[in-house]
């Protein structure tokens, strides 16, 4: 009886001098944390070669464990033979080892526009800042159009690591940006688990400042590209805060009726599209009234094919459209474009009022518009004849408006599939007032008379 007492409090003693202290190790060497255990505990004796396992890092907390587990925990992954015999534990390096890996894989970003960064230089560095390993984010990639091959190269990358929880650094680099670093702990790594996705980097471009320097250059404000007619958009000046119709009706031939129709060197325009795409589904004066014009690179003009006849390789002149394409700058592709107006006034029965909001997003493969309007100056739309946008209804009748519109337009990245939605949602109230005062002349007195009536009408409108 005493005997096993006396193994128990030994066995408490190892417990508590093992949890005595923090037990977490963070890049020590293999060697220095078993001699740290062996210094620590008199009840077990820890044998093993310091050369050989000074070279092999460990990244572990041992706190509230047993020698012999604490001793496993350290040799878990690693290159390492473990056996315990008694009070004796012995540890020695397996040449023969080969260690399990997992790949990290990740992608580089433009963070304004989206796109990859083909080539951007991505370095792993250990948790104290030493490198391990350098790739370059450039990964040849394929799909099939149309039963043919596209291939083409992508800002991703990949590296193998052991199969361990580690801490790492990347570094992220490319000419012209800002170079970011990220912190990664990757945890617990499942058994069967053979990859994990890193969240992708977005990068900054570089700001810098040049020397003063006078240029002269001449500019170009239209060109030909094959049956194509370029207009450039900066050589146009204009008002602060001017809309794509504004620009339109400064380019030469240009011309937008009071019905809204557009005309070109005489030609009806059948199509207004944005980058190539009607992304409006026909409601060109949305477009017209809400794009900025700043926003606008240049203002092609074509005649364009059908989509049949273009998957044919065919022209055909009865089917094609006359269209206008305005291509928008690289740095507002991929973000948000915003137009908001707003206004009120007095006026004796009511307040007036108006506001207007157009928010627009466009990336290579989908587009997302929103518009919103309200109002209480019996405006139903707006009208291409009116300077500022406003053309309020006539009559006497005193009508508020609210009209909110989302439209959608997405494909799917082999650009064989497009998919289209929209939702229209409209309120209008209309009120009238007649107010009739009249006199009537009698030889004994005059008679007075007043009356006053009221209508009021609420209609809603809904469209998918």
């Amino acid at each position: 009886m005493k005997k096993i007492v006396l193994l128990l409090l030994i066995y408490i003693s190892a417990s508590l001098n093992l949890s005595a202290r923090d037990l977490t190790f963070r890049g020590e060497s293999l060697a220095t944390a078993l001699a740290t255990l062996r210094d620590m505990n008199t009840e077990y004796t820890v044998n093993f070669i310091v050369n050989d396992l000074d070279h092999l890092p460990v990244y572990a907390s041992l706190n509230g464990l047993s020698m012999t587990a604490a001793v496993k925990r350290l040799c878990q992954g690693q290159p390492v033979k473990v056996k315990i015999k008694g009070k004796q534990i012995f540890v020695q390096y397996d040449r023969d080892y080969k260690p399990r890996t997992i790949k990290l894989h990740g992608s580089v970003f433009d963070a304004r526009t989206r796109e990859f960064l083909v080539g951007a230089k991505v370095e792993l560095l250990g948790r104290d800042s030493v490198l391990l390993d350098s790739v370059s984010a450039r990964q040849y990639r394929y799909n099939y159009v149309n039963g043919r091959e596209n291939g083409y190269y992508a800002g991703f990358f990949s590296f193998e690591v052991p199969a361990l929880p580690r801490d790492y650094i990347f570094r992220v680099s490319y000419d012209g940006y800002r170079t970011i670093y990220l912190n990664y702990t990757m945890n617990s790594v499942g058994r069967r688990e053979t990859s994990r996705i890193v969240s992708p980097f977005y990068l900054h471009k570089e700001k810098t400042m040049l020397q003063e320097v006078t240029v002269t250059a001449s500019r170009v404000r239209f060109y030909y590209k094959g049956d194509t007619i370029v207009y450039n958009a900066d050589e146009f000046k204009l008002a602060d805060g001017s809309m794509l119709d504004a620009l339109l009706k400064q380019v030469p031939g240009m011309e937008l009726r009071e019905d809204g129709r557009i005309y070109h060197n005489g030609q009806f325009v059948d199509d207004l599209l944005l980058d190539g795409k009607d992304l409006f589904m026909g409601d060109r004066k949305l477009m017209l009234e809400n794009l900025p014009a700043y926003t606008v690179k240049s203002i092609a003009v074509y005649d364009k094919q059908s989509k049949e006849n273009e998957w044919l390789g065919r022209k055909d002149e009865s089917t094609q459209h006359h269209v206008i394409d305005v291509r928008l700058k690289k740095e507002y592709k991929a973000t948000w474009i915003a137009n908001v107006e707003a206004g009120t006034g007095i006026r004796q029965d009511e307040m007036p009022y108006l506001a207007r909001l157009f928010a627009f997003r466009k990336t290579e493969q989908s587009s997302l518009c929103v518009f919103g309007k309200a109002n209480n100056l019996s405006d139903d739309g707006f009208d291409l004849r009116s300077e500022g946008g406003w053309e309020p209804g006539s009559g006497n009748l005193l009508r508020s408006n609210e009209i909110g519109i989302v439209k959608v337009e997405t494909e799917n990245k082999e650009k064989t599939r497009e998919y289209y939605g929209s939702i229209y949602v409209s309120h209008s109230t209309t009120r009238q007032d007649q107010r009739t005062t009249s006199q009537t002349f009698l030889p004994n007195g005059d008679t007075y008379d007043y009356s006053f009536s009221r209508a009021k009408d609420n209609e809603w409108m809904a469209n998918m």
